[in-house]
């Protein structure tokens, strides 16, 4: 996956990953979702944004955008 490297701190990175899930709750269906994830070189990799997306496309454009307002 591309990473996205934060305009003010060159150690601190955005990228997306996949996050497969049961969804709905009830049903036995399998979907991938993304989510957002960030790291500050030299630390563990967090989950930089609450929400999870469908599209990975939508989770792409959200990390870029965190990258370039950081």
């Amino acid at each position: 996956m591309k990473r996205y490297k934060s305009k003010s701190n060159p150690n601190l990175k955005f990228w997306v990953e996949p996050n497969s899930q049961y969804f709905p709750a009830n049903s036995e269906r399998i979907i991938t979702v993304y989510m957002v994830v960030s790291q500050v070189k030299g630390y563990e990799a967090t989950e930089a944004h609450d929400d999870w997306f469908k599209y990975q496309e939508d989770a792409e454009e959200i990390a870029q955008q965190l990258a370039n307002e950081s």
